[in-house]
């Protein structure tokens, strides 16, 4: 086995991946009865700067920085249903999230606690009814978020599945997928959803990024605190390399 390099993305198999630099990247996580989906990589790297694009033109220039590679493809020795049934940690709902991030950071050699590095790990593998996943941050600066097998779909626009069972799962456009990875971008950056979102209040900003706007992206925004959050992530600040052009459409 060896290791496969290029400028935006690399592959780990059985050997010490290269140094990835600063900055957010993504982890596409192949399990080992499943097969590395043709253009997903391309089709993510778009996804990733249109949102940088998108973040840059509702902060007046700023935005997140890129890791290079941007995109790094792993190759799991665990089938799909492992990470949602293998146990780690007392909560079985965390499994799948606790399962992914041992997987990834052990792969990539990153230390959590200190790293300025976050991880946006799409993993073809459903989650069990019931699992919780999402993004998680550190204050030292680094952070991951998993986006499990739908997502995935979704952003190369096959179809969704149900995956608790009792209905078919709503279709959406790719634009709503790249906006669910910037909501969950925004959980890795250490954003938390808007003031009473949790709670189900009516004062919820539903329209925010982090509320439910992801389902319109781009007609949503990041709100005021969360860009005074962001401004103070030592990945975020004033950036000339975010292509304008790039759309989710």
């Amino acid at each position: 086995m060896k290791c496969l390099t290029a400028l935006l993305s690399f592959t780990i198999v059985a050997c010490a991946p290269a140094t990835a630099t600063d900055g957010v990247g993504i982890v596409y996580l192949v399990p080992s009865d499943r097969t590395e989906r043709p253009g997903f990589v391309d089709t993510v790297t778009r996804a990733l700067e249109a949102l940088q694009a998108w973040t840059s033109t509702q902060a007046g220039g700023q935005t997140f920085e890129l890791s290079r590679p941007l995109v790094q493809v792993v190759h799991s020795q665990h089938p799909a249903d492992w990470y949602g049934t293998h146990a780690n940690g007392d909560d079985p709902a965390s499994h799948f999230q606790k399962n992914i991030e041992d997987e990834v950071f052990a792969a990539l050699r990153i230390d959590f606690g200190t790293a300025r590095r976050v991880e946006v790990t799409y993993v073809d593998a459903d989650p069990p009814c019931g699992a919780k996943y999402g993004g998680a941050w550190n204050s030292g600066g680094a952070g991951i978020s998993v986006l499990p097998a739908n997502d995935l779909r979704g952003l190369i626009g096959e179809t969704t599945v149900q995956i608790c069972g009792g209905g078919s799962e709503t279709q959406y456009g790719v634009c709503r997928w790249v906006g669910g990875l910037g909501h969950e971008l925004g959980h890795a950056l250490g954003l938390p959803h808007p003031p009473g979102c949790d709670q189900q209040l009516d004062t919820c900003d539903a329209a925010a990024l982090m509320g439910g706007g992801f389902l319109t992206f781009p007609d949503t925004y990041w709100r005021a605190d969360d860009l005074a959050l962001l401004r103070k992530n030592p990945l975020f600040g004033a950036r000339d390399d975010a292509d304008p052009n790039a759309s989710c459409h």
